[in-house]
C-alpha cells in the first residue's frame, strides 16, 4: 500500500491541508522536503521527521506539544501548548484552533474554485450556474439597491400574523424553510438508538443569545442589556417610521418572551444524558401531548413532509411550553420576535447597513 499523500503547493499556510494530492509517499516513510520558498514552519517542522518518528506518531506532531508540562497538572498545555504559543487568535474571530484554520483554509479554496466558475461559458453550463450564482452574492451593490426586498415577503406574513389561526403554523413552517430560526428547531437525523434510519427532530430553540445561561445567569447582565440595545437597533431597519422609545420597548418586549422561552429549555448539563434527548413520538401522540399555538400535522405538511414517521423531541416539556406560551403572548409581541428573528437569521444576506449593524453585536 501507498502511504500519505503530500503536495507542499497546498500547505498549511495556504490551504491548511497538508494532505491534499498528487505526491503519494511509500508507507513508512517520511514526508518530502518543502520547496525552498516554503513560506511557514509548519512545512519545515513536519518534514523534518524521520521515517522512524513518522511512523511513531502517526499524525500526531511533537511540535504542537509542551512537553515541559507535567501532563497529569495541566493536559491541555501539555497535548497543546507548542501549537497555542505560536497562533494567536485573528483581531477578526472571537476563538482560534485547529478547525478554524482547517475552516478559513477550506474557504479560499473554495472562493478560488467560484472565482474561477465565474470564467465559464455556455459550454459548462453547470459551473456557469456556479458562476452566476456566486457573482450575484457578492454583488454588493445591487444587494444594497434591493433593501429589504429579498425579506419583504416574510414581513408582509408577520404583519398579517394570527396567531390563533393555522395561518400562525403555516407562517412557522414558511419561515423555517427559509432558514429563519424561530421558536424551536427542526430536521432530520439518525435515529439515535437505531443509525440505519433518519428521523425527524424536533430541537428546543428560538434563543437570540447562545444558550439559556444568557438569560438567566446573573454575571450575564451587562450582555443582556446590550443584547436588548441591539436589537432595538436592528428593529429599526423594518420599521424605520418607529419612535426610539417604541423599538426599546419591543426589544424589551423581545427579551421577556426569549427569556420566557429560555426557563423552559434543558440546560446543557442535562442534555448530555442522551436517554433524556431521546423522546420518540408518532404524529398523532405528538398532536395529544403537545396542543396549543403550534398544528403539528399542518406543520409538517407545510414543511413538505405530510407523514413524518417517528418524530424524536428532546425535551418534550420544551414544546408544551412554548406552545402554551405563544398562546399567551401579545400578539404584537410575537410580531416583533418573528421580525427580529428573521433579521438576526438572514442579516449577512441584506444590504451593508444591516450587516454592519449586526457584527457590532457578534
Amino acid at each position: 500500500m501507498g502511504g500519505p499523500v503530500f503536495d507542499f503547493a497546498k500547505c498549511p499556510c495556504c490551504r491548511r491541508n497538508p494532505w491534499s494530492q498528487q505526491l503519494q509517499v511509500p508507507e513508512g516513510a517520511p514526508p518530502p522536503p518543502p520547496p525552498p520558498d516554503a513560506k511557514c514552519d509548519d512545512c519545515v517542522k513536519f518534514s523534518v521527521q524521520t521515517a522512524d518518528d513518522w511512523a511513531l506518531h502517526k499524525g500526531i506532531f511533537p511540535v504542537n506539544m509542551d512537553t515541559s508540562v507535567d501532563p497529569s497538572h495541566d493536559f491541555f498545555s501539555y497535548a497543546n501548548g507548542g501549537w497555542v504559543s505560536t497562533n494567536s487568535i485573528p483581531p477578526e474571530y472571537s476563538a482560534w484552533g485547529s478547525f478554524h484554520q482547517l475552516a478559513d483554509g477550506n474557504l479560499s479554496v473554495l472562493k478560488e474554485m467560484m472565482e474561477e466558475a465565474t470564467k465559464a461559458g455556455e459550454a459548462d453550463p453547470l459551473k456557469k450556474k456556479i458562476g452566476d450564482f456566486w457573482s450575484c452574492g457578492i454583488d454588493v451593490d445591487s444587494v444594497n439597491s434591493l433593501g429589504l426586498a429579498p425579506i419583504q415577503d416574510m414581513l408582509t406574513k408577520i404583519d398579517a400574523l394570527d396567531v390563533t389561526s393555522s395561518s400562525f403554523t403555516e407562517l412557522i413552517a414558511f419561515l423555517h424553510t427559509e432558514g429563519v430560526s424561530s421558536l424551536f428547531g427542526f430536521s432530520d437525523a439518525p435515529d439515535a438508538k437505531n443509525s440505519v434510519m433518519s428521523i425527524a427532530q424536533l430541537r428546543q430553540g428560538g434563543l437570540g443569545l447562545p444558550d439559556r445561561d444568557y438569560y438567566l445567569d446573573e454575571d450575564k447582565a451587562e450582555t443582556r442589556g446590550k443584547y436588548v440595545d441591539h436589537v432595538a437597533r436592528m428593529l429599526k431597519f423594518v420599521s424605520p417610521e418607529s419612535t426610539d422609545e417604541v423599538l426599546n420597548k419591543a426589544a424589551t418586549e423581545v427579551m421577556t418572551f426569549e427569556t420566557s422561552l429560555a426557563e423552559k429549555h434543558m440546560t446543557r448539563t442535562a442534555r448530555r444524558d442522551p436517554e433524556l434527548v431521546y423522546n420518540k413520538y408518532c404524529l398523532p401522540e405528538l398532536m395529544e401531548g403537545t396542543p396549543g399555538a403550534i398544528h403539528w400535522a399542518q406543520y409538517f405538511g407545510a414543511s413538505g413532509i405530510p407523514a413524518p414517521g417517528d418524530i424524536n423531541i428532546d425535551c418534550p416539556l420544551f414544546f408544551t411550553g412554548m406552545n402554551s406560551l405563544v398562546m399567551d403572548t401579545e400578539p404584537t409581541t410575537i410580531q416583533w420576535y418573528l421580525r427580529w428573528h428573521v433579521l438576526d437569521s438572514l442579516a449577512a444576506y441584506l444590504p451593508t447597513a444591516v450587516v454592519e449593524a449586526d457584527f457590532e453585536f457578534m
